[in-house]
């Protein structure tokens, strides 16, 4: 679904050409509320010009991602993305 649905929505929402696009990192995370699990990703930026979230379940409370320089914070449904 990467190369079908994600980077040719990415390259019309952002008015990227299609084949300009390309995949230079590709970071899954998995958290749980577990003791001894991860639970979060450390403050980080990425090096990149463009960066998704796509939120991959539900049943959950918190989360999201924060933009420090633009103030906000997303948390998506499942499915969505940001």
């Amino acid at each position: 679904h990467l190369r079908t649905t994600i980077l040719p929505l990415m390259a019309r929402l952002f008015e990227f050409s299609l084949v300009s696009l390309a995949l230079e990192d590709l970071f899954l995370a998995k958290y749980s509320s577990d003791k001894g699990q991860q639970r979060m990703l450390s403050k980080h930026t990425d090096d990149s010009e463009l960066s998704f979230v796509i939120t991959l379940n539900h049943g959950f409370e918190g989360g999201g991602t924060r933009f420090v320089d633009d103030g906000i914070t997303v948390a998506p449904d499942c499915g969505g993305g940001a």
